[in-house]
């Protein structure tokens, strides 16, 4: 009994100093994604301004216009021109558009948090789409970011699921009737109906929280955006209104994509060996293989072999 405790007490002495490492590998990771924000702010800032001043220039040419051309033509005359000047103003905005323009000429897209959100988005590779870089510097700066980003980022949720996987053993082998379950160690190892209770869990605390921030969405809405998030699919339909939201909302979604990232394993060591036997099965029925040997059946034909003999 001794020993356990000994074992547990060293134990618990790992997960503190994982968990200072951890910590200091996030605040590496804050301060990737702020110097991120500076770099995109200032890449796209510049055009985006170009830009909407331009389209500011042309929503207000369009209205003078019209207005002049009012006061000395008839009705017919002036709605022929009208015609022409709205395909014109039209076009104008479609190459802004097609510029990466899709935001109100009031509202900076390319602003400091949007820019870390994005960076986030970029060494996540969660990829919301909800902007992206519009200038050659801006995409230069995107692939050589991810370059260094995600394996940074990969080193950070590995650490974080070993983390949460030792702590949640400890928790597991908290009791003496419990021990014998489970190896307190960092592997998620756990069966797979613990691994998705705890991902469900994990998550509904996520809905939850975005429910009530995103009232708009719902409670399955916000469920889906989280579930999205930590697979990292991330198809851009739902994302924070709110970049700080966004970027404060980051450590949670950290712990939920190495937690996904484990059960999603979990998931695939179960699936292995039935995905390996449809395999032969389907190579068998095309033709492209042997007959499938049956485990049980070929058993079977062994012990009445051997009951013969």
């Amino acid at each position: 009994m001794a020993e356990e405790d000994i074992e547990r007490t060293i134990k618990k002495a790992q997960l503190r100093k994982a968990t200072k490492d951890l910590l200091i590998r996030l605040f590496i990771l804050f301060l990737l994604s702020a110097a991120g924000g500076f770099l995109f702010r200032w890449a796209e800032g510049t055009t985006e301004l170009e830009y909407k001043c331009g389209v500011k220039k042309v929503r207000r040419d369009f209205v003078d216009n019209l207005w002049q051309s009012s006061r000395f033509m008839n009705e017919d005359d002036w709605k022929s021109v009208a015609r022409r000047r709205l395909l014109k103003f039209e076009d104008e905005l479609h190459a802004a558009y097609e510029s990466g323009m899709d935001a109100d000429s009031g509202t900076k897209t390319w602003n400091f948090m949007n820019a870390v959100f994005y960076s986030m988005t970029i060494i996540t590779t969660i990829g919301y789409g909800h902007i992206s870089p519009i200038t050659f510097t801006g995409q230069l700066f995107t692939m050589l970011y991810a370059l260094i980003g995600i394996p940074i980022f990969t080193i950070v949720v590995g650490n974080a699921g070993k983390v949460m996987t030792l702590a949640l053993k400890l928790y597991l082998t908290s009791s003496s009737e419990t021990r014998k379950a489970y190896t307190v160690d960092d592997e998620f190892n756990v069966p797979l109906k613990t691994g998705l209770s705890i991902l469900t869990m994990y998550s509904l605390i996520g809905t939850a929280a975005f429910a009530y921030i995103e009232s708009e969405w719902g409670i399955f809405s916000s469920f889906y955006f989280v579930f999205i998030t930590t697979s990292t699919v991330g198809f851009g339909d739902y994302f924070p209104s709110n970049p700080v939201v966004a970027v404060m909302s980051s450590l949670y979604f950290v712990f939920g994509l190495a937690l996904c990232s484990m059960v999603l394993g979990l998931i695939q060591e179960t699936l292995d060996a039935p995905i390996n036997n449809l395999t032969k099965k389907t190579a068998f029925i095309l033709g492209m293989g042997p007959e499938p040997i049956e485990t049980n059946r070929s058993t079977s034909e062994s012990e009445e072999h051997i009951k013969g003999d």
